[in-house]
């Protein structure tokens, strides 16, 4: 039997992911892509979205992400039906090796104040040996 090829796009046969993280060589269009998504917030942690038409907050910080996740908590209710309605359809936090970075020191001190970590002197969580957060 000979392959048909499609004339329409084809219906969703699943709900679209939690979790997507997607991954390139630099200027491949990953940015440009997320902006382009509708009513999708964009997390800026480096300043790469000057460019770009998007929904972005800048953030610099731990302490800027707690206070963007509490803005976006707030904004969160309940309909007249009793449905739950989100702000944002989608977010997006670019990118995801500035985010390791900002948020290295505080994993340090929450490892430092556990039993196994009280004499971690390192600056880098990474070096730790499989079984005491060694990430490859």
């Amino acid at each position: 039997m000979p392959i048909v090829l499609p004339k329409e796009k084809s219906a969703p046969k699943t709900f679209n992911p939690r979790l997507l993280i997607l991954f390139g060589r630099p200027k491949a269009g990953k940015s440009t892509l997320m902006a382009g998504l509708e009513n999708n917030l964009v997390i800026d942690l480096e300043g790469g979205y000057e460019a770009l038409e998007a929904l972005v907050v800048q953030a610099r910080s731990v302490r800027d992400l707690g206070e963007i996740s509490a803005a976006i908590k707030a904004q969160i209710h309940t309909d007249e039906q009793g449905k739950v309605v989100y702000p944002y359809r989608f977010i997006t936090i670019d990118n995801a090796t500035r985010l390791e970075e900002m948020c290295m020191p505080l994993a340090i001190s929450m490892y430092q104040a556990t039993p196994m970590g009280k004499g971690f002197k390192g600056n880098d969580l990474r070096i730790l040996p499989q079984g005491a957060g060694y990430i490859k």
